[in-house]
Formats: C-alpha cells, structure tokens, sequence
C-alpha cells in the first residue's frame, strides 16, 4: 500500500506541475491579446485617437 500511495503522490506532483504551466501559459497568450488590442484600438503613433470607439480605420 505505501508503494501505490508514493506512487500516486509522484503522479499528482507531476499533475500539479503541468497545471502550473499551463496557468502560465495562459497568462502569456492573454497578455498578448491585451496588446494586440491596445495596439490596434492606439494604432501606430497613437493614430486613432479621435475615431469613436469601436470603429475601425476602413470604416
């Protein structure tokens, strides 16, 4: 029995590792997405600034 539990508690340590990496990653792609927003609705130089929000350049 100490064999299986050892064995489990190495299988959850490893489970919970992969969790952790995968909250960072996570982290990482939302960041991105927060920039890609932020740049787009900025735009280069800080052009579109007096477009109404939600507005687009071709629109």
């Amino acid at each position: 029995m100490a064999k299986y539990l050892a064995r489990r508690a190495v299988m959850q340590a490893a489970k919970d590792g992969v969790q952790e990496t995968l909250e960072v990653s996570e982290l990482e792609v939302l960041k991105e997405i927060r920039d890609v927003l932020v740049s787009q609705r900025t735009g280069p130089a800080g052009e579109g600034r007096d477009q109404e929000p939600g507005r687009g350049h071709d629109e």
